[in-house]
């Protein structure tokens, strides 16, 4: 399961990001996923500081928090430190699964992983992020400031580049709801009350579904 957040991010916010990147260094990407074969990960992060770190953070936080859409599939309680990707011709990043806990000292359960494109479609050739799904693999490349949720224990890959350069924004949430079968019952509560509620918004139909969704979050929900 997966769900596309179109323009997650302000043209603004994207000039923000770009600057960042243009201003930091970049580092192999295999500094992050030391436990992979070396032929699996081919591409470039940019290397932490305490600026550039918190500069990244506020952007994204910020944009997450404000998108309801976002809100609405994740059910987010905490989010791991957002980094800047950088893909280039020649680059990609094989088949894999990401680590099921991040973090060395505010440890984190990785139940959702998020991709926040930011360069421009035409900018390259390639680089499309690779999600094995039940129906398939899901080939996904979108506009600059387009973001894809997807579960974390999903098997996915970055296709090579062939030309340009590819740059995104990652990052990985744990959700109140640790089961994704249980966020998925609450997501279709979601959606059916607010359906009924346009048109019979104080109906026992509308009541019984909040009730429903308010009891279930009650029980599911970690904090």
């Amino acid at each position: 399961m997966f769900r596309i957040i179109p323009a997650l991010l302000t043209k603004d916010q994207i000039k923000s990001l770009h600057d960042i990147a243009a201003k930091s260094k970049f580092v192999d990407g295999r500094i992050s996923a030391r436990t992979m074969p070396e032929e699996v990960k081919k591409n470039e992060q940019v290397k932490p500081s305490e600026d550039n770190v918190t500069a990244i953070n506020q952007i994204i936080a910020e944009a997450l928090r404000g998108n309801k859409d976002f809100l609405d599939f994740a059910m987010p309680q905490r989010f791991q430190p957002a980094t800047i990707s950088r893909y280039q011709t020649g680059m990609y990043y094989e088949r894999h699964l990401d680590a099921p806990i991040m973090g060395h000292v505010n440890k984190l359960r990785t139940d959702l992983s998020i991709t926040i494109f930011l360069s421009d479609i035409d900018a390259y050739d390639g680089g499309e992020l690779a999600i094995e799904m039940e129906t398939g693999e899901e080939m996904v490349k979108l506009p600059a400031g387009d973001a894809i949720v997807y579960e974390t224990s999903a098997y996915h890959r970055v296709a090579e580049i062939t030309r340009g350069e590819r740059l995104a924004a990652v990052t990985w949430i744990q959700s109140l709801v640790r089961d994704p079968a249980r966020r998925q019952i609450l997501r279709n509560l979601s959606e059916s009350l607010k359906q009924v509620r346009e048109v019979a918004p104080d109906s026992e139909v509308a009541e019984l579904l909040h009730e429903t969704y308010a009891n279930l979050m009650r029980m599911w929900a970690e904090i």
